[in-house]
């Protein structure tokens, strides 16, 4: 009996703790996207475009504005970008996909994502 219950405890424990790392995740998704959003409006600024494209970690064509381009924490690969197909675009969507969010239809390139940051002048 008494080992029955610890081991109940310890399911509960662990689906916690991998909802806790989802959630976890997800807050960092919305925040890399968000610090690339940054990035990109600076760097629009200044060049009067965005760039063609936005890779982790190694894409040098944000710096200044920021270093090192975050990857997605559990894939570890770069988030979804999406501009007007031109080398000086006008606009620019970004997207992730998150853990926790089943609801939200999934929608981007691919259908592959369910969260997105965009620039104003990004298409609806």
């Amino acid at each position: 009996m008494a080992v029955g219950i610890v081991a109940l405890l310890i399911i509960l424990t662990i689906n916690t703790f991998i909802g806790q790392i989802a959630k976890a995740n997800d807050a960092k998704r919305k925040a890399d996207l968000n610090r690339i959003k940054i990035a990109l409006e600076e760097y629009e600024k200044d060049n009067n475009f965005y760039p063609a494209s936005v890779t982790c970690p190694t894409d040098v064509g944000l710096t200044p504005y920021l270093q090192i381009i975050p990857c997605d924490p559990q894939t570890k690969q770069s988030y979804g970008y999406e501009n007007d197909g031109t080398a000086h675009s006008g606009w620019f969507k970004i997207y992730a996909l998150l853990q926790t969010d089943t609801t939200t239809p999934h929608f981007g390139p691919g259908g592959a994502y369910n969260y997105v940051q965009s620039s104003e002048s990004a298409p609806i």
